[in-house]
């Protein structure tokens, strides 16, 4: 009989010597944002109003030494991109992904934006049925996007992401309200510690919300939604 070396142990997952912190930032403020008009996968530019926040928190961001930039491939993200990559006069490379688009609303893109309320007697309330992981409830409008499929890509289009940056380091990526705080209440139902978002209140435009990866595939979230620098550094201290 022949002794048999034990199998070796499997190598470990490499833990990055610099953790990858992931800068999540909603575009600036839009024409149908201001005449409260759906967008979902539809477009309309930036206001002058919201080219000017976006400056404001680019300035916010300014010292960050963003190794990537990744953007929704809508104009409106590739605008507020180019404005928040303007304060960087290294080059930082700028990637559009077509996972990070909004949610598609199919026939209501375009037209009023409904209230909390008409949104949840139709069936709408996409929020609470993410954040919940309850989606018995949510009626797909005409022509749009399933909500299953939405977070599906959402969630393929973050890990893509993260897949690059085994080394870890600060990445940029300017998405959508809806996008951005749907990703982040699935990462919160992973186990990710950290606040919250809110599923009744939209993330400000122009907003930052932060997370971090420090070994492992579930990150810390460390800030939702902030829109003042102290809140920004404060997070990133954290």
């Amino acid at each position: 009989m022949h002794d048999h070396a034990p199998a070796p142990a499997p190598e470990p997952t490499p833990v990055p010597a610099v953790p990858l912190t992931l800068h999540f930032v909603r575009h600036g403020k839009t024409v149908f944002n201001t005449t409260g008009r759906v967008q979902g996968s539809s477009d309309s530019p930036l206001t002058a109003e919201g080219r000017e926040v976006v400056r404001r928190t680019a300035r916010m961001l300014a010292d960050i030494p963003f190794v990537a930039a990744y953007t929704s491939p809508l104009g409106r993200t590739l605008q507020t991109s180019e404005l928040l990559l303007a304060q960087h006069p290294e080059d930082v490379p700028l990637t559009p992904v077509d996972d990070l688009r909004e949610l598609g609303f199919g026939v209501y893109e375009g037209g009023p934006e409904p209230t909390i309320e008409e949104i949840r007697d139709a069936g709408g309330d996409f929020f609470t049925a993410i954040k919940t992981g309850d989606h018995s409830a949510v009626v797909t409008p005409p022509e749009g996007e399933e909500l299953d499929d939405f977070l599906t890509r959402l969630r393929r289009g973050v890990a893509t992401i993260v897949e690059r940056h085994p080394e870890g380091g600060d990445v940029l990526v300017v998405s959508h309200g809806g996008a951005i705080a749907a990703w982040l209440m699935l990462a919160e139902r992973d186990g990710a510690p950290g606040p919250t978002a809110d599923p009744t209140t939209l993330l400000p435009n122009a907003s930052v919300s932060i997370v971090r990866y420090d070994g492992g595939d579930v990150p810390e979230i460390l800030v939702v939604g902030a829109t003042e620098a102290e809140d920004v550094e404060r997070a990133r201290r954290a």
